[in-house]
């Protein structure tokens, strides 16, 4: 499962929420699908240097979307601008419009819930564990007492033993 899938699936991100990012002065932005898939790209020029003002434009609408932040960064470095970066970190520039987090928190606080989730899944663990030994414990016993039943009706029936009612293996 992929970070972004994650992140969705987590709830630390919605399905439909916009992240962004500013390189020289020009916005990006993508919608984030169900499944961490990265769609409705937008471009936002930069208006630097007494340019004028430019709209949000759509970039991308040939694709099925991106499936990861850096390959959705890499295509809006390389295909609009002609960048080509090698070090470019897309978790640490892209960012959460809503929360205005950067992807690398949202990434962190998903590692804390894992962590955590992790934990409580090893509490859970131990406390099957512990209820199966105890009921494998429970079986062993009722063995044993049902053996030793058997063991006093099969002397009953042969006529080698008389069992009274109070008994503590007296039939019910």
């Amino acid at each position: 499962m992929s970070v972004l899938e994650d992140l969705v699936a987590r709830r630390l991100i919605e399905d439909g929420d916009e992240v962004y990012f500013v390189f020289r002065q020009h916005r990006f932005a993508a919608n984030v699908g169900r499944g961490g898939i990265l769609y409705n790209c937008t471009w936002k020029a930069s208006s630097a240097n007494g340019a004028t003002p430019q709209h949000e434009k759509p970039i991308f609408r040939n694709r099925g979307g991106f499936q990861t932040l850096t390959s959705w960064c890499d295509a809006c470095l390389h295909e609009c601008l002609d960048e080509y970066i090698s070090r470019f970190s897309a978790f640490k520039r892209v960012r959460h419009t809503r929360t205005e987090c950067t992807m690398d928190a949202l990434r962190s606080r998903l590692r804390v819930l894992g962590v955590r989730e992790d934990a409580n899944a090893a509490d859970s663990v131990r406390q099957l564990r512990m209820e199966l030994e105890l009921e494998r414990r429970r079986s062993a016993s009722l063995l044993e007492l049902l053996q030793d039943r058997n063991l006093i009706f099969s002397h009953v029936a042969d006529g080698s033993k008389h069992v009274s009612r109070n008994s503590r293996f007296a039939a019910v």
